[in-house]
């Protein structure tokens, strides 16, 4: 009986070590409407097509941040999505384009106006208890890089290089860069 119970305990030790070593997504800290929001970032295709999809629910102050190679016009829906959100598309220079309420498990499309770099995905109700709009500016820590997977090939878009950054203050007095 001592033998089966030590190899039980041995069995669920190794089932929990094998999945405490599961990649974690990426995640950075952007500010929206002078709010700081941790977002992880979706930037390989798989990543991209699951986004938040038979997510329970998220944190308030949580998001994904899909990043694209390029500007394009882009393309969401909610399909195995429990949760609402709400997506601003925002350009390559940081600048909110537009901004959209999705219904949970609707397989309605929305798209982009647009030909967009980015998009952010919250909870719905959050832009607008921020008072973001379409024209405000994604704040990002200039340190962040970010990897972007196309097509089984890897892209590094650095911010400074490809993404236009701007200089700006940010709300903790340290200088950041938009996107």
């Amino acid at each position: 009986m001592t033998s089966r119970f030590v190899a039980a305990v041995m069995l669920v030790s190794c089932a929990v070590f094998l999945v405490s070593c599961k990649p974690k997504a990426d995640t950075v800290t952007i500010t929206v409407g002078g709010e700081r929001l941790h977002v992880e970032i979706a930037k390989t295709p798989a990543q991209r097509q699951r986004g938040l999809m038979f997510r329970k629910s998220m944190p308030m102050n949580h998001g994904m941040l899909f990043i694209f190679p390029y500007d394009q016009q882009l393309s969401f829906w909610m399909k195995n999505t429990d949760i609402p959100l709400a997506i601003a598309y925002i350009s390559s220079s940081g600048t909110i384009k537009e901004i959209y309420h999705m219904k949970p498990h609707s397989l309605e499309a929305i798209q982009s106006i647009h030909a967009v770099r980015y998009a952010l995905e919250v909870n719905d109700g959050l832009f607008a208890k921020l008072g973001v709009k379409p024209g405000d500016k994604v704040l990002f820590n200039p340190e962040d890089r970010f990897e972007v997977e196309v097509q089984g090939e890897e892209y590094v878009i650095l911010r400074e290089r490809d993404i236009h950054a701007v200089a700006s203050d940010r709300i903790d007095g340290g200088t950041g860069l938009y996107l």
